[in-house]
């Protein structure tokens, strides 16, 4: 996927799959959930235009359930989904969908936050897309300001190479345990791939921290004098 003029995503849009393509396997990660926001990220990845209301149909909550049961993951800190005041009988069904990650929050926490997605072409199964987004928000109703990246991949190798990438897909793959997303898969077909970046933006490497992986941060490169 190559955009000339690179488009301003908000996050249900970002997860809305490109015209003609439909969401094949995805894997949100987040500290928090709200349960009610994980229905809009389910609807978001089925196609639905969440803009200009607040929320889909029931029906269309239903066939987004059918559609991407087994094929979706929400990763969250144990103890940090928010479940409704008001009881839905409908979100007992999300229990397919979000798995907990452990963490003692005394020492650390599951904090990442971000969405690995593998769409196909609906005429063409075994043609895939992948987008990748990195960011600062929760899957919760928070109205604050938020910062992201979004990556697409390109299989035609002209765009960058991003080192550790492959790497942190397979991580996230083997927490979700999806039968359609395996870390194998995800670490094999994402090695092969360059990525197109927002214009004026080089991403050279992606890692994920944490106990038993990688620990503190990557030096800043220097900082280049001009004179003025």
């Amino acid at each position: 996927m190559k955009n000339d003029a690179w488009p301003t995503f908000s996050f249900t849009e970002m997860l809305n799959p490109p015209d003609g393509w439909a969401t094949g396997a995805a894997i949100l990660s987040t500290y928090s959930a709200d349960l009610v926001v994980v229905v809009t990220a389910l609807l978001a990845l089925t196609g639905c235009d969440l803009e200009n209301r607040r929320t889909g149909s029931r029906v269309e909550l239903v066939k987004a359930i059918e559609a991407l049961r087994g094929k979706v993951c929400v990763l969250a800190q144990t103890g940090r989904v928010t479940i409704p005041n008001t009881p839905r009988p409908i979100l007992k069904l999300l229990d397919k969908f979000v798995r907990m990650v452990d963490a003692d929050e005394n020492v650390s926490s599951w904090h990442p936050k971000v969405a690995l997605m593998r769409f196909r072409n609906i005429e063409d199964a075994a043609d895939h897309q992948w987008r990748v987004w990195f960011g600062s928000r929760n899957l919760t109703r928070a109205t604050n300001w938020e910062a992201g990246l979004v990556l697409a991949s390109r299989s035609d190798g002209k765009g960058q190479h991003i080192e550790g990438l492959a790497g942190v897909g397979a991580a996230f793959a083997a927490r979700a345990n999806l039968t359609t997303l395996t870390a194998r898969s995800v670490l094999r077909d994402l090695a092969k791939l360059t990525w197109e970046c927002p214009p004026g933006s080089d991403v050279h490497r992606v890692d994920l921290l944490g106990p038993g992986l990688l620990q503190g941060f990557p030096k800043p490169p220097p900082i280049q004098s001009a004179c003025l």
